[in-house]
């Protein structure tokens, strides 16, 4: 994800729309942690990495599909996060 704010750039995104978007991980990561200490609860570790794992994976593979900075940009970063 280190290119994509130079993607979105040229997609020509605005700088404020770029920092929305490289900002919707953190609040993702932060608003799922409780989640995320539940199910670590119930199910234990290694579920829980391997289904974050394929989340991550997924919203890597959702990048390839930006053509232009809208939600997909928003949901793929934030699955990322």
């Amino acid at each position: 994800m280190l290119l994509l704010p130079l993607y979105l750039a040229h997609l020509g995104a605005t700088r404020t729309a770029i920092g929305a978007v490289m900002a919707s991980a953190a609040l993702a990561g932060l608003l799922v942690r409780p989640a995320v200490g539940a199910l670590l609860d119930r199910w234990g570790r290694r579920p829980v990495i391997a289904l974050g794992s394929g989340l991550q994976a997924i919203g890597m593979i959702g990048t390839y599909f930006i053509t232009a900075p809208d939600w997909r940009a928003y949901t793929a970063r934030a699955l990322f996060g």
